[in-house]
Formats: C-alpha cells, structure tokens, sequence
C-alpha cells in the first residue's frame, strides 16, 4: 500500500501527458491501468510482448513506466506489428509531415525514439514468429479483428507467458474480436480475471500453466459452431449490463462469420435494451452493414 501511495503522488501528472501529442486509440482509464501495473507490479525482470502498436501510444507508456522504475539499455518489448496502413489510417495520416503512403512506421519510430533502448522489433507477420523467446511478464494484444491472427497468439506467444504473469486483451469487448473472447474463455479455467478498463480492455492473471492440447488447438477449425457459441455465451453471462452487451454484439459478429443467418429476435432485443447506448449501437451497426454487404474485413 506504501507503493501504491507513493508511486501515485509520483505520476499524478504524468499519466495523461505520456503521449502528448502522439496519436493513441486508448482512454484515459486503459492508459492509466497499462502505466500502472507496470510501475506497481512489475517485477525487476520484466517483460512484455506488445502485439500491435499502431503510432506507438502503448510502446510510449510501457517505456515510460520502465524508465520511471529505473530499466534503462535493455530490451524489454518487444513489439509486433506489420505497420502497414489500412484505409482509415492512411486518411487519419497523410498530412503528418512523415507520412508514407505504403506504411505507417516512420511516424511509429519518431514517436517512440525516446524509448528505443527499451524495444525489440518484431517488424512483419505474427504467424512467422519465434516460440522460444524469453517468458513473459504481459502479453498485450490489440491485433485480434481478424481470425487468422488468433491462433499464433495462441500457439506461439501465450506459451511464453509465465505464470502469474499477465493477459491483456485491449478489444475484448470490440465488435470484431469474437476469436479473442471465445478463445480466451476456452482457457479462462486456468486464468484469474483481474479487471476491465473502460468496457475495452480485459485484464487476465496466468494463475497455472496452460495444457498444451489447448495452447495447440487450431482455434478456427478445432471448434465446431456450437462449442464456440457455447463459449461465447459463457463468456456473456459472466458480465452484466453494456459489457455483456457488447459481447452479445461480438456473437452476432461471430454469426455472421460462419455463414448463418443473424437472429432477428436478437438484434431487436439488443436496440430495445441498449437504446441509449452510442458506443452500442454503432458497434450492432457495424456488424450488420458488413453482414449485409459482405464487405471485406479489416486486417486489423
């Protein structure tokens, strides 16, 4: 509790001025949560594999927490991404003064630079990379909104993770990441759940080691639809209100992906319950429009 107290007199002000004028997809609440645990938790070797970056915001607040703790000249992220833009982020870009039309990376190294003592880059495909790195503190994962990405985080990075280190999922409760939430409840038996941060993000505790059958399973073709839907809805009771909400969305997301029909029963049940919830109703919109138009889906 001396910790705790002290280390939030330190950083009173410093939380919310980390990014400055760096671009960063995540609340106040989730910057805040992501700084801390590091400062007050974190023990003297940690280490965190970051899997997806964007502009760097996350990166910027894992340096910083380190710096603040005293780790210096030693790399300790190691960070994932393929740094390449999709059409939102190319628009969201072209007037920064590095802006590069094939790639986002110039402006992710400048935000970053003065934490690069601190990174180990992982620059291309997830499902290239090595298993057998050193264990690890936090598995951040903010790369999850498209299926093909879910089993090597499964398979190549969870196994790194030691016990009682940490799961942070930042999308669990987003739209497009039902492979997260059924994945993770597939395992969630040997998992503590730690808290959430802003009805996005998904804090986890490793409380024993992960049976390999689980940590091998093909998490796309292993399941048949009823033991994924079977895992979502366990996943859905296990909240209330707008996160369970927003689960119920990320099922009907999941639906939508395997080729059924989306029940309409539902659909009315969720704009009935949740009508004066914007964040809501623009995620059910979201999935209905590309369940209607087939629309191809992000890469992330």
């Amino acid at each position: 509790m001396r910790r705790l107290v002290r280390v939030a007199k330190e950083d009173a002000d410093l939380v919310s001025a980390i990014l400055g004028e760096h671009e960063s997809m995540l609340s106040p609440a989730e910057r805040s949560a992501l700084y801390q645990l590091i400062r007050m938790l974190a023990p003297a070797d940690a280490r965190i594999a970051e899997l997806g970056t964007y502009l760097g915001g996350t990166t910027r607040l894992f340096g910083e927490a380190f710096h603040r703790s005293g780790v210096r000249n030693e790399p300790r992220i190691e960070v994932y991404d393929f740094f390449e833009h999709n059409g939102e982020s190319r628009r969201q870009l072209r007037d920064h003064p590095l802006f590069d039309k094939r790639d986002f990376f110039d402006i992710w190294q400048a935000n970053t630079m003065p934490y690069a003592d601190l990174v180990e880059l992982h620059r291309g495909d997830l499902r290239h990379a090595a298993t057998d790195g050193p264990p690890l503190w936090m598995l951040y994962v903010d790369i999850v909104k498209s299926d093909f990405l879910i089993n090597p985080v499964m398979q190549r990075c969870l196994p790194r993770l030691r016990v009682g280190g940490l799961l942070v999922h930042q999308d669990y409760f987003h739209w497009q990441s039902p492979w997260v939430v059924y994945a993770t409840e597939r395992i969630m038996d040997h998992l503590e759940l730690v808290g959430t941060a802003s009805n996005h993000t998904m804090i986890l505790r490793l409380r024993e080691e992960i049976p390999a059958e689980l940590l091998e399973l093909d998490y796309l073709t292993g399941l048949d639809w009823t033991d994924k839907d079977l895992l979502m809805q366990r996943a859905i009771d296990r909240f209330e209100g707008l996160r369970a909400g927003l689960l119920r969305i990320s099922r009907l997301n999941l639906i939508s992906v395997e080729g059924l029909d989306l029940p309409a029963d539902e659909i009315d049940a969720l704009r009935r319950e949740f009508a004066e919830s914007q964040r809501l109703q623009r995620y059910l919109n979201g999935v209905l429009k590309v369940h209607n138009s087939q629309a191809p889906r992000s890469v992330w």
